[in-house]
């Protein structure tokens, strides 16, 4: 499903154009706020660039965020992230039962309009091209369009990452 996005403008925001919401409330999250932060060479200390494990989210992520974002997320995981296509995005997730990823919410920023896509399951070893939506939750997808951005893996069921691949970039605020 794709939605073009709207922007609503504040007083304080008309008055003083270069103020904008800080990358700790996902709702506001926008795409130039990504550019920016995805411009700089180094991602600074308040994010893990490249991936985060299972245990590395238990300890930075799950049950912090309420307190980073300002709102309760019921121990949902963020990621912010920048396609091997050029596109920005952020994504809500958590890992299930055994070696399974859930993909809550992922918004795509792209030209054409805003892609959303909801409740996605990756099994171990499972991979997704965010530009396109499809990865190996999908049927179908190996043709010679189909490049991951983002990988989920585990070894022997003991270290879990979700982790970037094939040139994009994934960072996880702490």
């Amino acid at each position: 499903m794709m939605v073009a996005s709207a922007c609503a403008l504040s007083a304080e925001s008309i008055d003083n154009p270069k103020i904008e919401p800080p990358l700790d409330n996902f709702d506001l999250v926008t795409q130039k706020q990504l550019k920016d932060v995805f411009g700089k060479p180094k991602p600074g200390n308040k994010f893990v660039a490249g991936k985060l494990s299972r245990d590395s989210y238990n300890s930075k992520q799950k049950g912090k965020l309420a307190k980073l974002l300002k709102e309760d997320r019921k121990g949902l995981g963020v990621a912010f992230f920048r396609t091997n296509g050029g596109n920005y995005g952020k994504l809500l997730y958590t890992w299930g039962v055994g070696p399974t990823l859930h993909l809550k919410e992922v918004v795509v920023f792209r030209p054409q309009g805003n892609q959303f896509l909801k409740s996605i399951a990756i099994g171990s070893a499972g991979h997704i091209d965010l530009d396109t939506g499809k990865g190996t939750h999908s049927p179908g997808i190996f043709d010679d369009n189909y490049k991951p951005d983002l990988h989920f893996s585990d070894t022997n069921g003991q270290i879990m990452f979700l982790s970037e691949t094939d040139g994009a970039r994934i960072l996880f605020p702490i």
